[in-house]
């Protein structure tokens, strides 16, 4: 009998535990318990992403597109810097990127530099020049691609305005963290240094902090700018810490990695450079990846249990959110509110921003509501509210692909579950959304 209520009480604990970690409502908690439960939430999740391949696959994709792009990147880049007399920091930033390779990674660095140098952007003539802008554009439409996928948008950006911050990001970027790295050595070695001695004496904190904090802010600008979303600056920010932390790690493991690797060489004679450097490649973009991932689930919350956890929709009505998010819409396109958001409305209806998606990209396929452009897009409806039925909102919600809503249903209730409907049906046929306004308001 003593057995069974200890096994009982493991199985209550186990349960509470489980709720806790998972299920429990975070703004019921104190903030330091919050603050616990949400980073074992977006560890799980970001784990579990993993494991599923939906990170992994495309950072290996990312690889390939590297390896056809990466000397027309560095070809434009290497012209914009010569003209600044910068182009020889080009060839050190890669050789620091490609340092956990050891030897390798500067066989590496001369051999993709002897190729950049070759490229004379001003000798190709128009043809060899669009193809060298269309190798660049289409490896950072592929990150934004990838970065958008794991953020849930599925609204991108006009292609005349990526064109242009695509171009903008490869070419001004680069020059503007090398003007920063210009500007911090001339103050160190200048005047500021010999009149505040406390100035150089923090110099060489700076020079060991400095590295960090330049791959900080490059993730920094990837996951702020590349989603078409609003992305809250913390949410980038701990996803772009997280990310450089990893980043460190990495360096050091790979490197020891590559240090006890002469079987390898042994193995693969002239293929092993070849190999290892697609491996580091592979690392990289996982870890960009990765922070990416840390950022959306710090920012959507609900996300980290949606995605990986929901899989009935208890009490969360598809076809009811589908109305309240329509009542929402039409309400603020009465009133002159600025257009609701995908993420306004999953903060204001408390769920899922992915569910909130669906249910939006279900409602522009029925060409019942459009996006308008802006970042991110704001919807309204395409046509008068008197002219949208509730059918009309319920038939669209009912052919959503929600995957986190999917379940295995319980036999024997589908045609008690269609004759529901079907009486639903009979109600809400004439009912417009003009006439749920009116009703809502009487409610107030």
């Amino acid at each position: 009998m003593e057995g069974k209520e200890n096994r009982a009480a493991v199985r209550n604990m186990a349960g509470s535990l489980k709720h806790t970690l998972f299920y429990a409502d975070l703004r019921q908690m104190a903030w330091w318990k919050a603050f616990f439960v949400h980073s074992f939430r977006i560890f799980f999740a970001v784990s579990k992403d993993i494991y599923d391949d939906r990170i992994t696959l495309r950072a290996t994709s990312l690889v390939y597109t590297t390896l056809l792009s990466i000397v027309p990147t560095f070809a434009i880049v290497f012209s914009v810097l010569k003209s600044f007399e910068y182009h020889n920091k080009l060839k050190e930033s890669l050789q620091n990127f490609l340092s956990p390779m050891g030897d390798r990674g500067i066989e590496i660095t001369n051999y993709i530099m002897a190729l950049v140098e070759r490229v004379d952007p001003s000798v190709l003539g128009s043809v060899g020049l669009v193809f060298l802008i269309y190798a660049i554009i289409s490896m950072v439409s592929k990150v934004e691609a990838s970065i958008n996928e794991i953020w849930g948008v599925e609204v991108h950006r006009p292609l005349v305005r990526r064109f242009s911050d695509y171009l903008s990001a490869v070419v001004l970027g680069p020059v503007l963290i090398l003007i920063i790295l210009g500007i911090m050595a001339n103050f160190f070695a200048g005047a500021a240094s010999q009149f505040f001695p406390v100035i150089a004496g923090i110099k060489p904190y700076v020079d060991m902090a400095l590295p960090n904090a330049l791959i900080t802010m490059v993730f920094l600008f990837l996951y702020k700018a590349l989603p078409n979303d609003r992305v809250s600056l913390i949410s980038a920010l701990i996803g772009a810490v997280c990310a450089c932390l990893l980043w460190q790690v990495s360096s050091w493991a790979f490197a020891h990695f590559v240090a006890s690797s002469s079987r390898l060489a042994e193995l693969y004679s002239v293929f092993a450079t070849i190999i290892i450097f697609f491996i580091w490649l592979n690392f990289a973009w996982l870890i960009i990846l990765i922070g990416a991932s840390i950022a959306f689930y710090h920012q959507y919350p609900l996300e980290t249990v949606s995605r990986n956890f929901m899989r009935t929709p208890a009490a969360m009505d598809l076809r009811r959110v589908s109305v309240e998010t329509a009542l929402l819409i039409a309400h603020a396109h009465q009133r002159g509110y600025t257009p609701w958001t995908a993420e306004g409305l999953a903060r204001r209806l408390h769920v899922p921003k992915k569910l909130i998606d669906h249910l939006l990209s279900a409602m522009e396929k029925a060409k019942l509501v459009y996006a308008i452009d802006s970042r991110p897009p704001g919807f309204i409806f395409s046509r008068p509210i008197n002219q949208i039925s509730i059918r009309h909102l319920m038939d669209a919600s009912r052919v959503t692909d929600a995957p986190f809503l999917k379940r295995d249903p319980v036999t024997g209730l589908d045609e008690l579950m269609e004759r529901l409907d079907d009486a639903k049906e009979k109600i809400l046929r004439e009912m417009t959304l003009d006439d749920l306004m009116e009703e809502h308001k009487k409610a107030q």
